[in-house]
């Protein structure tokens, strides 16, 4: 009987395609199988109250499946919503958000339901991630007869004790498409869910690649058209894949894998450069939508993000790969990775020694094993120097996630290992033992770099799961039938428990701050029941003028999106920068990310912004405002123009209620401000450098308003007392705003203290307090 990977070396490709499906949909279903085991372990929606509203998709990513029904059912624009903020162009929201075909579910799914649908949209994304990685593993192992191109992989025979799918190239088939399905991050960026289409793509594009590289019947058919929708897909993602795709062709053309190289290379780049020529339709008006948005740096963005805006860009460094290794194991998710982490490279801790056994398997090429050897230290080349890491991102720094193509490291190794156990006839006990040695270095390494973000229960976790390993991979290099199925079995198994605990860690760490289904359900309805309370007032129904609405407690800063309803707010990464400064200018805080509407700013700035109705909950208040047609999107450019000279929010707002009203109004009387004080130069007790105490005086009877500029972009962490209560921080990206300090009456005495809590001498600017004289306001509405 022979042995249980051992094949003829002829090789019949007639039912290649239906076998790969089928081992496709099998590891797809594992992968299933697992999502939904783990959901109920946690009691995530629908197993529990828990959910994956966490981060952006909590903060954006369902109000843009809200907004995609919508358009669907005829209630918003798809080119141009009202609702977006102060309104804005939706092509780019729909390029980078809204093309997967996933999403089709959502048209048919009310919004209360969203928690669970967002679980299973997950679900579906993950399996046809383990579905897309299976069919090219089995691509791999069956078209590739020839030793040096990934090794000679010997087909198992037919009459067997374990044919068709029972073998362990079907076994190693699985075990490698889940492990990258529920990798490092896959999991830590499920919830970005609008990336892991061009992933899910990715294996499908290196199929035509090889197929085409090899001439292969159909292979630059399947490459374009793989190219084409993975870029339609998700672009940004896709750019990266691209740039790894390329750097892997340059490999095999010029690393005497294939002969004519030259040609074959560039026949490659005739490819690509033709895919992306063929969505030239998509490409090029996305482009277009990127300019003047927070992608653009370029010209006035430049200026606008150096003058006045805080980043909120994670910056990205130069590392040490000894920094990097221990990400390879489980348990490893950094809380702070969003900003400051390391690149999410986990696997699966039990493949760590199959993937260091690859280059020890006798049966493996040795042009094979150094081409894969490089292209892996290419890859952490990109992690550790930081132009090579902004290359990566399309010359930008990423604003959170720092190494968000970290992704196709793990891929190579995952398929490192799939080669190496599908080469199980060149595994031998002395390889095995090198390279558990090797494993027990890095985990040495990892272990003493003392990393704050594995604990010590999860290095014995670590420990416990390679000594398993190392255990299996010796009964494998033994070479029996039984034993081989067996270990192989078991190693599935120690996986499933290894990529589990990961997933539990990821989820837990990252969703401290997530939405319950019940909390989210009770927000949907009363957002709703307010609007329609308000859609029922005559004058809305009426639409004579067109007000906007806002709310005092937002589920997210892009209800208005969600609910349909114009609004000021919006979150997202093609915001425009025209609309976030000319909310900053008129004194709304911006945080880095987006400019929110908040109470505590004046009447004036809702009334030129047309804000007529403030949702408090189930109720609401209903205020005089001007037409928000003065201040639509398209009008923007002008009106930053208009307040370009203006020395704070107080003359902006001014200036833009006479325009808009042609009057020459004094909306606001600067109060009388005497420094009581010349600062403390040195630190008291409470860590303060400087404490400024002011006495102000208002002209006249009303709310107090307070605003001090930023020193360009510096943050400072600022404390403001009134008549010696605290009453807010200030200065930094949590709060640089008009401040409400109360009402007072006119001559009123008002002591203003400034304290300077972050240790900085002195203060970033003057500050200007104003009160507002509400009965100008009034009298014009009367009017």
């Amino acid at each position: 009987m022979k042995n249980g990977c051992q094949v003829e070396n002829k090789i019949d490709h007639s039912d290649f395609w239906k076998k790969a499906a089928i081992t496709a949909l099998i590891a797809a279903f594992f992968a299933v199988l697992l999502f939904m085991a783990l959901c109920a372990v946690l009691y995530i929606t629908p197993f529990g109250d828990k959910t994956f509203l966490y981060e952006d998709m909590k903060q954006q990513y369902v109000d843009f499946f809200s907004y995609y029904s919508n358009v669907f059912h005829g209630k918003d624009g798809f080119f141009y919503s009202d609702n977006c903020g102060l309104g804005a162009k939706m092509l780019g929201i729909w390029a980078y958000y809204l093309i997967s075909p996933f999403l089709l579910m959502f048209v048919l799914i009310p919004d209360s339901y969203y928690p669970v649908a967002v679980t299973f949209l997950i679900m579906l994304k993950l399996a046809a991630m383990a579905g897309t990685g299976s069919v090219f593993f089995s691509y791999i192992s069956d078209k590739f007869p020839v030793e040096q191109e990934f090794g000679r992989v010997k087909r198992q025979d037919e009459n067997g004790w374990a044919s068709g799918l029972f073998n362990c190239i079907g076994l190693s088939n699985i075990i490698a498409s889940v492990a990258f399905a529920f990798s490092g991050w896959m999991i830590a960026n499920m919830t970005n869910i609008m990336w892991l289409d061009a992933v899910i793509m990715m294996p499908v594009v290196l199929i035509g690649l090889f197929m085409m590289m090899r001439d292969e019947k159909r292979g630059r058919i399947i490459y374009v058209v793989s190219v084409m929708i993975m870029v339609v897909m998700n672009y940004y993602i896709a750019a990266m894949v691209l740039m790894f795709v390329g750097l892997l062709a340059v490999l095999l053309c010029f690393g005497g894998i294939y002969e004519n190289g030259i040609r074959r290379f560039f026949e490659f780049i005739a490819a690509t450069l033709g895919s992306l020529l063929l969505d030239a339709w998509f490409l090029i008006p996305t482009a277009m939508s990127l300019m003047g948005s927070n992608k653009d740096h370029s010209g006035k963005m430049a200026s606008a993000f150096a003058k006045y805006l805080p980043s909120s860009e994670a910056i990205g460094k130069y590392i040490s790969p000894i920094a990097v290794l221990p990400k390879l194991f489980s348990m490893s998710y950094d809380s702070l990775e969003i900003m400051e982490g390391m690149p999410n490279i986990y696997f699966g801790a039990a493949l760590i020694i199959p993937c260091v056994l690859f280059f020890f398997n006798k049966a493996i090429g040795r042009k094979t094993k150094v081409l894969m050897g490089i292209y892996l230290l290419v890859i952490m080349m990109f992690f550790c120097i930081k132009p090579l890491n902004t290359l990566a991102h399309g010359g930008t720094e990423a604003y959170g996630y720092l190494y968000r193509y970290s992704f196709v490291f793990s891929f190579v190794c995952v398929t490192l290992v799939y080669l190496n156990l599908v080469n199980y006839k060149g595994i031998d006990l002395k390889g095995v033992l090198i390279s558990g040695g090797i494993a027990v270095v890095l985990f040495a390494i990892a272990f003493l770099s003392k990393p704050g973000f594995i604990g010590n229960k999860a290095w014995v976790v670590n420990a416990g799961v390679l000594c398993a390993v190392e255990v299996l991979l010796i009964a494998l290099s033994c070479g029996r039938n039984i034993v081989n199925m067996g270990a192989l079995a078991i190693l599935a198994i120690v996986l499933t428990v290894d990529i589990s605990m990961n997933f539990i860690c990821i989820y837990r760490n990252s969703s401290m701050n997530a939405e319950t289904e019940t909390g989210y359900m009770a927000k949907c309805e009363e957002t709703r029941a307010t609007l329609e309370d308000i859609r029922s007032e005559e004058d809305y129904a009426l639409g004579m003028e067109w007000y906007r609405i806002e709310s005092t407690s937002p589920r997210t800063p892009n209800d208005s999106l969600h609910f349909g309803y114009p609004g000021t707010t919006t979150y997202n990464s093609l915001l425009k920068v025209e609309n976030r400064l000319f909310m900053y200018r008129l004194g709304f805080n911006d945080n880095g990310l987006y400019t929110m509407y908040e109470e505590g700013n004046t009447r004036c700035a809702d009334a030129i912004l047309g804000i007529r109705y403030i949702m408090n909950g189930v109720d609401y208040e209903k205020r005089e405002a001007l037409s928000a047609e003065f201040t639509t999107g398209d009008k923007i450019p002008e009106l930053l123009e208009c307040i370009e000279d203006t020395k704070n929010p107080f003359e902006a707002q001014e200036m833009l209620w006479n325009r808009f009203t042609g009057r020459d109004d004094e909306v606001f009387k600067e109060a009388e401000c005497l420094q009581l004080n010349e600062g403390d130069n040195e630190a008291d007790d409470k860590g303060s450098a400087d404490t400024c105490i002011y006495e102000i005086h208002p002209k006249i009877s009303g709310k107090l308003y307070f605003y001090m500029n930023r020193d360009t972009r510096a943050d400072r962490s600022l404390e403001i007392y009134v008549n010696g209560e605290f009453t807010s921080g200030y200065g930094n990206a949590s709060c640089q705003k008009v401040l409400d300090l109360g009402y007072f009456d006119e001559g009123k005495a008002v002591t203003l203290e400034i304290r300077a809590a972050d240790g900085i001498e002195g203060l970033p600017d003057g500050m200007v307090v104003v009160t507002e004289d509400l009965g100008i306001l009034e009298g014009v509405f009367t009017d």
